[in-house]
């Protein structure tokens, strides 16, 4: 499949929240080198997603966090040359793995190693965003729907204006290492897909992390339709190239592969992530 259509990225969501919600009263816990948690889940939703989207002689590929390391550096320079499925099956596994409601689907597309399309789900919750040329579309989706697209209507994100009554979400990392000042409330959900859904649904004024490529994939894709700010704290923009000013794409870098190159604070406007930023006291 090379071609982004709402109604069955809808669907292929609404298995994998399917599939998740199978194994999320008892999910088996394994650990990857790196010392981070995967779950059955984990690989179950990836396979899935391989399966229905991996067909490179039609120049359809999958980049996705379980099954990345694997692939050739032919089969990457093939995806992002041509059309790119970036998926992150469970993005928050930690919190699924303890059940807690905190993570999220994400699939974001890419052509020519540029990212145009993207769409979230929170299973739990039943929220789906799914962006695509008529605009965003957001509704509350059962795991499992067969047909969701019906329940999917336009949506406008709201903006809000910055002040301490807005909450902040932060990547882990970052809230570990940081010095803040100000009054507003401090999210650290553990999982990007999470808290980028719900900066669009507008419940967050903004969200700070650097993660990877997988992790951002599909709120990229959302966040840039809807016209939200996305930079890094020093000014650089963050657009929606897959490309080495903003990513660590060489094979070189080992686990900082596909990491962006620095911390990114996306916000409904410039005004917002200004404020936000003058709240940290600490540049770690």
């Amino acid at each position: 499949m090379t071609e982004w259509n709402k109604d069955r990225v809808a669907r292929l969501l609404s298995r994998c929240g399917a599939i998740a919600m199978e194994h999320f009263d008892s999910p088996v816990r394994e650990y990857k080198k790196d010392a981070t948690v995967v779950t059955q889940a984990d690989r179950a939703i990836e396979a899935f997603l391989s399966e229905e989207l991996d067909r490179p002689e039609e120049g359809s590929f999958v980049l996705g966090e379980e099954t990345l390391e694997g692939r050739s550096e032919e089969y990457i320079s093939s995806a992002l040359k041509k059309t790119a499925w970036i998926v992150d099956p469970i993005d928050g596994t930690v919190s699924y793995a303890y059940h807690f409601p905190m993570w999220g689907v994400s699939i974001g597309l890419a052509r020519g190693g540029v990212i145009s399309e993207g769409a979230l789900y929170l299973p739990v919750a039943g929220e789906m965003l799914v962006g695509c040329q008529e605009g965003i579309f957001f509704g509350r989706v059962a795991p499992g729907t067969e047909d969701p697209g019906p329940r999917l209507a336009p949506f406008t994100p709201p903006f809000h204006r910055p002040d301490s009554r807005r909450i902040i979400a932060l990547a882990q990392g970052h809230a570990k290492r940081s010095l803040f000042s100000g009054g507003n409330a401090l999210h650290a959900t553990g999982s990007a897909v999470f808290s980028l859904a719900h900066l669009a649904l507008g419940n967050y004024l903004a969200y700070r992390a650097s993660l990877k490529l997988w992790d951002l994939a599909g709120a990229v894709g959302l966040l840039a339709r809807a016209g939200f700010l996305m930079r890094f704290d020093d000014g650089r923009p963050f657009g929606t190239s897959i490309d080495e000013t903003l990513y660590r794409l060489d094979p070189g870098e080992g686990p900082m592969r596909w990491k962006a190159r620095g911390r990114v604070i996306f916000a409904p406007s410039e005004e917002a992530a200004a404020y936000v930023l003058s709240l940290f006291n600490s540049p770690a």
